[in-house]
């Protein structure tokens, strides 16, 4: 098989799709991620031996993905297939010790 015959021939049919995912951190307070949640996966963290979800979502840039951490897993009722507008409102101190990203979510009609 000739696999630098066939890419050549879907770039030139433009018949390619791009199937990468760029990892996304929320980093400034106010920064907002759109767009439509396509899958959830189980993420393991060895360092603290716990777990937490991994969304995959499809942006206008591409395909993004994010850890939203403990608290959006547990009361966030996302749905995969729909749209949503993320946005970063900074953390709060849950003990001494710990502390949890807030995020308003918004879920968007199509």
């Amino acid at each position: 098989m000739d696999y630098e015959k066939m890419f050549k021939s879907a770039v030139d049919a433009g018949k390619m799709e791009e199937v990468s995912v760029i990892p996304f951190n929320f980093i400034t307070e106010g920064q907002t991620l759109i767009g439509r949640l396509l899958s959830r996966k189980v993420h393991h963290f060895d360092e603290t031996d716990s777990d937490c979800m991994e969304y995959t979502i499809d942006t206008d840039a591409g395909k993004v993905s994010t850890i939203l951490g403990a608290l959006v897993d547990q009361k966030a009722e996302l749905k995969d297939g729909e749209i949503y507008a993320i946005t970063y409102k900074g953390k709060t101190a849950l003990s001494a010790s710990k502390s949890a990203r807030i995020y308003q979510i918004m879920h968007i009609e199509e």
